[in-house]
């Protein structure tokens, strides 16, 4: 079982992983935020780098407020690594704005 714990704080973050969260889902932060957040989290608990297949890792995930135009800004540490680039600070990248944008394209 996987738990993952929604924080909309770096101090949340670390109340969530020192209780022995999964996941770690920074919610509603803007992109210069996170990206901070995120480095500061993955350096203060010693994460390492993302490592996709590890089991033994809390994952930080980011959500609220990513769009399909501003995703860019809530990259942190490199780019998408399309050609095996920068190390990314977070691990999933969730937003609904695919699902509102279907919606208002069938009204």
């Amino acid at each position: 079982m996987k738990i993952e714990v929604e924080v909309q704080s770096e101090d949340g973050a670390n109340e969530a992983i020192e209780a022995g969260a999964d996941i770690v889902m920074l919610d509603n932060f803007d992109g210069p935020g996170l990206q901070l957040a995120a480095s500061s989290i993955r350096s203060r608990w010693n994460l390492g780098a993302t490592s996709f297949g590890v089991s033994n890792k809390v994952l930080l995930e980011c959500s609220g407020g990513l769009t399909e135009e501003n995703v860019a800004s809530y990259l942190c540490n490199g780019k998408l690594p399309s050609g095996k680039s920068d190390i990314l600070d977070i691990d999933i990248y969730s937003t609904s704005a695919v699902h509102r944008k279907f919606f208002s394209l069938q009204n």
